[in-house]
């Protein structure tokens, strides 16, 4: 009777092990084909409007402007090798960008306009990292944050 006990406990922890690592391996599995989706987004080519001398004179001390709206037009012309790592860059230089007006900028005009990419921006990347997320819903966010800037 005491063998019978030990080989039923034996049998179930093994059973529960197994069961176990299956389980573990399919979540390893839905992580990794989440991450190696391909997301390909379809050209845009929207022109932003070109600043003015005096503009961009004020834009050079706005650190990541540049940067942002270089980063906006690769994603618009599909130049991205993985648009979940560049949004979410793109969603911290947006946060900077939001936090860090320079003073001569620093107008209620400005920093209204930057809320509001701020958030287009947060709306793509939160899109964007959702499984078998819809392309034109994709597609509709990218179209207002470029509006929004």
């Amino acid at each position: 009777m005491f063998l019978m006990r030990i080989l039923a406990l034996i049998v179930f922890s093994v059973t529960f092990v197994f069961f176990h690592s299956c389980d573990s391996n399919t979540k390893n599995t839905n992580a990794t084909a989440f991450e190696d989706t391909e997301i390909i987004i379809p050209k845009n080519d929207i022109e932003f409007p070109k600043l003015s001398a005096e503009a961009m004179d004020k834009i050079t001390s706005w650190q990541y402007f540049q940067e942002f709206e270089n980063d906006l037009r690769q994603i618009n012309r599909g130049n991205v090798r993985n648009y979940r790592n560049e949004t979410e860059r793109m969603s911290a230089v947006t946060d900077s960008l939001l936090k860090n007006i320079p003073e001569a900028l620093n107008t209620t005009t400005i920093s209204s306009r930057m809320r509001v990419v701020n958030v287009r921006i947060k709306l793509l990347e939160e899109t964007i990292h959702q499984p078998n997320a819809d392309i034109n819903v994709i597609t509709g966010h990218l179209n207002e944050a470029n509006e929004a800037f």
